[in-house]
């Protein structure tokens, strides 16, 4: 009788300890599919984080130094998010931008800024252009003056200039690539206007125009510094 309990307790201590190291062995290689799969989502997410950084940021060496600023073209799409938004744009209001680029050329003029721009040509005694309803210069007298030809020439170049009249933007930050508003009219009064270009077809050129609110430049410098950049890239 003696001899089957112990032979009992025997077999029953080594179902526990089977049982025991199977557990055991289960927890070991989930812990570490645990550790595989995180390591794995970390390596992946790292990888999506520099095409991302790729994806904004060139270098260049200039003076012997590596310069690294966000790629032209991203910052344009970026400003033109903002303008066409008229606030801070998100990422997903550029990826979702597709559908809203214009496409014609010419130069067009943003629906928050469609009056202080007429206003601007009206100060400078220029009265023979109308703002269409999709937001296009359009002129309305067949004997320009010499400033209402350079304008003219701009509107019927290949090139698309989009001008807006707030006196800052919104842009990436070159260190960080973090969307940021950019007020370059409170940072420089004097400055006129700043652009951002695009080389993709149609090349494009936005021209973001100071309010002038402190009055530290005058309408006709304004307007000429306007003219200069009708000008200087257009190709036709």
């Amino acid at each position: 009788m003696n001899k089957k309990i112990v032979v009992i307790l025997t077999l029953s201590i080594i179902i526990l300890l089977i049982l025991g190291a199977t557990i055991y062995i289960k927890k070991n290689n989930q812990t570490t599919n645990n550790q595989t799969t995180t390591e794995e989502q970390e390596i992946a997410q790292n990888n999506n984080e520099t095409n991302e950084v790729n994806e904004i940021f060139e270098t260049h060496e200039e003076n012997g130094l590596t310069i690294t600023q966000v790629k032209p073209n991203i910052q344009y799409q970026t400003v033109l998010a903002g303008i066409l938004k008229n606030d801070k744009p998100t990422e997903e209001d550029i990826n979702n931008m597709q559908t809203k680029q214009l496409t014609k050329t010419g130069i067009w003029v943003s629906s928050q800024s469609r009056e202080a721009f007429s206003n601007l040509l009206q100060a400078n005694g220029i009265n023979d252009y109308t703002i269409n309803e999709e937001g296009y210069l359009q002129a309305t007298n067949s004997n320009p003056t010499s400033d209402s030809q350079k304008i003219n020439e701009a509107i019927n170049s290949k090139m698309q200039y989009i001008i807006d009249c707030q006196g800052k933007t919104y842009t990436r930050d070159d260190l960080t690539g973090e969307i940021t508003e950019y007020p370059f009219e409170q940072m420089d009064p004097y400055q006129t206007i700043d652009t951002y270009s695009n080389q993709t077809q149609p090349t494009s050129k936005i021209l973001e125009i100071t309010t002038n609110k402190l009055n530290k430049v005058t309408n006709e410098q304004i307007l000429q510094d306007l003219l200069l950049n009708l000008q200087e890239e257009d190709n036709t």
